[in-house]
């Protein structure tokens, strides 16, 4: 390992994701200005900023490429909202082309106020997206239209967890099969 170096400038990033092929890294920046940059990833490793989007939400916390790298999912903690970017042949983000805002509270009156999406994850085959709200206390599913950028609520739309746990992580083992949260709050 090499010594650490600074490679690109950014406000407050809060959560990286790298593009499959390893050409491209997405960053999501809290704070003003909350967005998602796309940045070029060179032989040496240096970085070189594409373009930045509105995240659509407040405090931007993780985003996620989908497994076959067409879109970049965003979940936004303060506004407890979830955002698709579509991603352009050169590695930048067009607009989001979705955009959803969650509701409801949870047991938590002091954490649990409102909604706050904590994580954005898709399976690995593109067909649905997970992703938890801390301050609901489920993780909701959607199906995912990975050619149109779209996403709509499964049925059954969510499912409730551990009230006053606030879910945070979301992974899904390899098969399909089964899927882990971790608790921020219990």
């Amino acid at each position: 390992m090499s010594q650490p170096e600074l490679v690109a400038e950014a406000t407050n990033p809060s959560f990286l994701a790298l593009h499959p092929a390893g050409r491209f890294l997405y960053a999501v920046q809290e704070g003003n200005g909350d967005s998602v940059s796309a940045y070029s990833v060179g032989p040496d490793g240096a970085l070189t900023l594409l373009n930045s989007q509105p995240a659509e939400g407040s405090a931007p916390c993780h985003v996620t490429v989908d497994p076959f790298a067409r879109n970049v999912l965003v979940a936004n903690y303060g506004s407890g909202t979830a955002t698709c970017f579509p991603i352009a042949n050169d590695g930048s983000l067009a607009p989001a082309s979705w955009k959803f805002q969650n509701s409801g509270t949870g047991p938590d009156a002091g954490r649990q106020e409102g909604p706050h999406m904590h994580a954005i994850v898709p399976d690995n085959r593109s067909r649905f997206v997970y992703a938890c709200d801390l301050g609901t206390d489920e993780v909701l599913v959607f199906k995912f239209d990975t050619q149109a950028g779209t996403l709509e609520s499964a049925s059954p739309r969510s499912t409730k967890i551990l009230p006053g746990g606030g879910p945070r992580h979301f992974a899904l083992h390899p098969s399909g099969r089964f899927a882990f949260a971790n608790h921020e709050m219990g």
